[in-house]
C-alpha cells in the first residue's frame, strides 16, 4: 500500500482506536492527557494534541477495530473499495450505462489520494451510498414489474377459468 504523505490524520486514528480499545473515551480526553501513553511513537505523531477526538463515535469504533496498525485499516478500506467498485459496476449495468463510466470514479485523483494514501474513512459513506442506490433501484424494478405484470397475470388466469 502507498505511504501516507499528505495527511497527519492516521496517527490520530490509531491513537483514538487504542484509547477506545483500552476502555477510555477519546471524546472526553485529549492526547495531552496521555503523555506517557504506551504507544509513544504514535502519540508523538498526533497533531493538535490539545483537542479531544473530532471524529464521530462510529468512526472511533472503526479505529478501535483496526488499532494495531494503519495497514489493517488500509486493508479494510481496500476491501470496501472493491465492494464499492462491484456495486457501482452493477448499478451501471442495471441502468444500461456503459461500464466504462466507472473509470471516472476509479481514476479520480481524490479516490486514489484519500483512500490509497490517506486511509480516510470516506469509503464507508460511499459504500452505504452505493448500497442505498442499488437497493432502491432493485426495489423500483420489483414494484414496477409487480404493478405492470400482476394485472396481466390476473387477466390471463381469469380467462383460463
Amino acid at each position: 500500500f502507498l505511504p501516507i504523505i499528505l495527511t497527519g490524520d492516521w496517527p490520530r486514528y490509531i491513537f483514538e482506536g487504542q484509547l477506545l480499545a483500552l476502555g477510555l473515551n477519546p471524546l472526553l480526553h485529549s492526547p495531552n492527557d496521555f503523555v506517557g501513553f504506551p504507544n509513544q511513537g504514535v502519540w508523538e505523531l498526533v497533531e493538535y494534541k490539545s483537542l479531544s477526538a473530532i471524529y464521530p463515535p462510529v468512526s472511533i469504533i472503526f479505529f478501535a477495530l483496526f488499532a494495531k496498525n494503519i495497514l489493517s485499516l488500509k486493508l479494510f478500506i481496500f476491501f470496501l473499495e472493491i465492494i464499492n467498485s462491484l456495486i457501482l459496476i452493477k448499478i451501471l449495468k442495471l441502468k444500461r450505462i456503459s461500464k466504462r463510466y466507472a473509470l471516472i470514479y476509479f481514476a479520480s485523483p481524490l479516490v486514489i489520494i484519500e483512500l490509497g494514501f490517506s486511509a480516510h474513512l470516506d469509503v464507508i459513506s460511499v459504500f452505504y451510498n452505493n448500497l442505498y442506490i442499488f437497493i432502491n433501484f432493485l426495489h423500483y424494478i420489483f414494484f414496477y414489474f409487480l404493478f405492470i405484470f400482476t394485472p396481466i397475470l390476473l387477466t390471463k388466469l381469469n380467462r383460463n377459468y
